[in-house]
């Protein structure tokens, strides 16, 4: 029995070696207070870094915590962290936050699923990175209209409220 509970230890801990995911706790960085409109709130970004093997392949931007009461409202999100670009916003990110804008920057390929849904956004560019876009993302906003390339990959009936003209260009 006690061979088994090594070898399960063992193929847990190579899974999380080679697969080398980290959720974290280093993997946060204090946002600009100057990103934000409200200058009384400070806040941290938090990131998940992929690994295969032992190299860094991706930076996943995960949402922010704060450390006194409130969250911006006009949001900047950064391209990088730790001089590595920043190529995903992760699911629920930064839903249900009172966002009223968000920058998205260019290098972004993946907005997750629920990312910035039930906030205040009324406009939103999606830059010309961006290949996929998961369901609700942007759902329950006041958006009225987005503008997508043709190759964006998104569900036409959930990723934006009903009422959102949705224009493709190339």
């Amino acid at each position: 029995m006690r061979k088994n509970g090594f070898l399960v230890f063992g193929i847990v801990f190579l899974t999380f070696v080679f697969l080398g995911c980290d959720n974290g706790t280093t993997s946060q960085q204090t946002g600009d207070p100057g990103q934000t409109t409200d200058p009384g709130p400070t806040w941290s970004f938090q990131f998940l870094t992929i690994y295969e093997g032992y190299e860094v392949t991706e930076v996943l931007i995960t949402g922010f915590t704060h450390n006194s009461t409130g969250f911006p409202t006009d949001l900047v999100i950064p391209s990088t962290y730790d001089g590595l670009p920043i190529t995903s916003i992760g699911n629920s990110a930064f839903s249900s936050r009172g966002l009223t804008s968000v920058t998205i920057p260019n290098g972004i390929t993946s907005i997750g699923t629920s990312a910035f849904n039930n906030n205040y956004l009324t406009t939103i560019n999606i830059p010309d990175s961006v290949t996929f876009i998961g369901e609700s993302a942007f759902l329950n906003n006041s958006i009225t209209s987005v503008v997508l390339r043709y190759e964006t990959a998104f569900d036409v009936h959930t990723t934006f409220d009903r009422d959102v003209t949705i224009t493709r260009r190339p």
